[in-house]
């Protein structure tokens, strides 16, 4: 069994993050956002513990990682501005690719230009599965989009859908061109009938249509790695321990800790 916790941390102190990361067991923790120094999240994640995580560092200036994993199990494949890919091989099971993004925000732009922004990563992902000869990927992160916007369904984008039976006939012909499926559980995270919170980002701004929750914060799985996913292998954390994530409306607590809730995955190796 792997787990593995992104979140978008905002303004959580460190000791917050590390006692977040230790009550839910984490093996990879995905981080966006990171204010602190790397050294001072590393010394809180391995302080009072019995783990021992390291610092795998990134080309990628917008995510952060750490691993109980050493650099040995857990190795760069690409990075750039928006993502970086990692080759994960965990002491038990087979390798697999795990993509961590933080794409850019809807601020300041139009809704068709966000979108386009999110293509070129996709697209990176595809390069470096054909390049290392491989799908079986795992992509967690703040896409800054909802599973059901365009950029994350549309064949050419991250073409995440929301069924494992749809997801696990493997790809589909558009145009001529072989477009891979992702499966993306987080559509069930969507809503008063989710497992857990509405969504994982609140946000009310007066619009004239607003959603006030979202999703932005997704894990995509290719079809050959749903054997090692369950019912119940994503979960959105709002309370760790006696400590809430949550303001006493159960939104983010942007004030305090962060706007974002995290979410952990977890893979049956």
């Amino acid at each position: 069994m792997l787990r593995v916790m992104f979140w978008n941390v905002g303004n959580a102190p460190v000791e917050v993050i590390a006692h977040v990361t230790k009550s839910e067991s984490i093996d990879i923790l995905v981080l966006a956002e990171l204010r602190h120094g790397a050294a001072s999240c590393l010394k809180a994640l391995n302080a009072e513990s019995r783990l021992t995580y390291h610092a795998n560092l990134s080309q990628c200036p917008r995510i952060a990682i750490y691993s109980r994993l050493s650099d040995q199990y857990l190795s760069p494949a690409a990075d750039t501005k928006y993502m970086t890919v990692r080759v994960v091989k965990p002491p038990i099971g087979r390798p697999f690719l795990l993509v961590g993004v933080h794409m850019r925000s809807k601020l300041h732009q139009s809704s068709e230009s966000h979108g386009l922004s999110l293509l070129p990563a996709a697209h990176e992902i595809r390069a470096a599965e054909d390049r290392l000869g491989t799908q079986r990927t795992v992509v967690v992160g703040d896409f800054n989009a909802d599973p059901y916007e365009t950029s994350i369904v549309a064949a050419t984008g991250f073409h995440a859908v929301m069924t494992r039976q749809r997801a696990q006939r493997g790809a589909r012909t558009v145009g001529g061109i072989e477009q891979p499926f992702f499966y993306n559980p987080m559509w069930s995270y969507l809503g008063d009938l989710s497992q857990g919170p509405p969504g994982t980002y609140h946000y009310s701004h007066g619009e004239e249509a607003e959603r006030f929750w979202h999703s932005f914060d997704q894990v995509l799985l290719r079809p050959a790695m749903l054997e090692h996913f369950r019912e119940g292998s994503v979960r959105v954390v709002t309370q760790a321990g006696s400590l809430s994530l949550a303001n006493r409306d159960g939104y983010p607590d942007a004030d305090k800790l962060s706007d974002h809730f995290p979410v952990v995955l977890t893979l049956y190796m």
